[in-house]
Formats: structure tokens, C-alpha cells, sequence
């Protein structure tokens, strides 16, 4: 299943969050943090991002019914 949501979060999500606006925003904030956080920061990221996504797919399939 982490595969499945790997391959999700590089090949659907990112291409999706990762306009210009969004990488400005981001990449400021990122210049301050020292390593480790960044670090924590990319995790969180792709962990919410993939449930977020899921939990979208969730609601529409019931939302269908």
C-alpha cells in the first residue's frame, strides 16, 4: 500500500501542488529552517497530502451512492 501512495503522492499530487505561487510561498519559508526540520517538514507534506487525497476519493465514492 506505501507504494501505491508513493507513486500517488510523485505522479498526481505533486504535479498539482507545485504551481508557482505555492513553490515561492514555500521556498521562503523553507530558506529559515535548518536541515532536520526541512526534513520533517517534506515528510508531513507527503503524508497529509496522500490522506487528504484519500479521504477526497472517500467522500466522492460515497457521495456517488
Amino acid at each position: 500500500m506505501d507504494d501505491f501512495l508513493n507513486t500517488l503522492y510523485i505522479e498526481y499530487i505533486i504535479p498539482h501542488v507545485e504551481n508557482r505561487e505555492t513553490l515561492k510561498c514555500i521556498s521562503e519559508f523553507y530558506q529559515d529552517l535548518p536541515q532536520p526540520h526541512k526534513d520533517q517538514c517534506g515528510h508531513l507534506l507527503r503524508k497529509y497530502a496522500v490522506r487528504a487525497f484519500l479521504l477526497g476519493v472517500r467522500t466522492g465514492v460515497r457521495l456517488g451512492d
